[in-house]
C-alpha cells in the first residue's frame, strides 16, 4: 500500500524510460526485506550465514537491482 502511494506520487516526476518499473523492484525489495523479519525461516534452508533468511537474500538482490535500474535510467535520461 505504501509503495503503490509513492508510486502514485512520482508518477508524473518520473519520466526516464523504466524509472518507475525501477523503483518498484526497490520498494518491493525494501518491504519485502522488512517483511521477511517477522516470517519463520523455510525448515530446508534455515538461516543463512547465521544471520539472514533466503528471503531476505533474495530481497536485497532485488533492491540493488532496483537501486541499479533507477540510477541507469535516470542517468541516461539526463544525457538525452
Amino acid at each position: 500500500m505504501v509503495s503503490f502511494a509513492v508510486l502514485w506520487l512520482l508518477k508524473n516526476r518520473l519520466t526516464a524510460r523504466g524509472a518507475t518499473v525501477s523503483l518498484f523492484v526497490l520498494l518491493y525489495g525494501i518491504f519485502r526485506f522488512i517483511v521477511e523479519f517477522f516470517r519463520e525461516p523455510d525448515p530446508q534452508v534455515g538461516l543463512i550465514l547465521s544471520l539472514l533468511t533466503m528471503g531476505q537474500v533474495l530481497s536485497a538482490a532485488m533492491v540493488i537491482a532496483g537501486a541499479a535500474g533507477l540510477f541507469i535510467s535516470i542517468s541516461k535520461s539526463a544525457r538525452s
